[in-house]
């Protein structure tokens, strides 16, 4: 990892602690993180979580909604029944 002033980069997840308020940007799939409260958060367009239960990285298709799978604990696009 680089450490440029409040931003970070590098390849995966971040695992450092760093100040609140500091960025970080994946390299390799452009994903950015914000810290704060004592711990980094993924911004941008995609959600990965709905109250903290994860969403399937699934794309739904045309049609298709987000379901609870408690087979999974997760999120999932599924089709709706008639």
């Amino acid at each position: 990892m680089q450490f440029s002033g409040q931003r970070f980069f590098g390849t995966g997840a971040p695992t450092e602690n760093a100040s609140n308020g500091s960025m970080y940007v994946d390299v390799t799939t452009y994903t950015q993180y914000f810290y704060y409260n004592g711990a980094w958060h993924v911004i941008g367009a995609n959600a990965v979580q709905i109250q903290g239960v994860k969403v399937a990285t699934t794309a739904p298709t045309n049609g298709q909604n987000l379901q609870y799978a408690s087979s999974t604990t997760d999120w999932v696009p599924t089709s709706p029944t008639p």
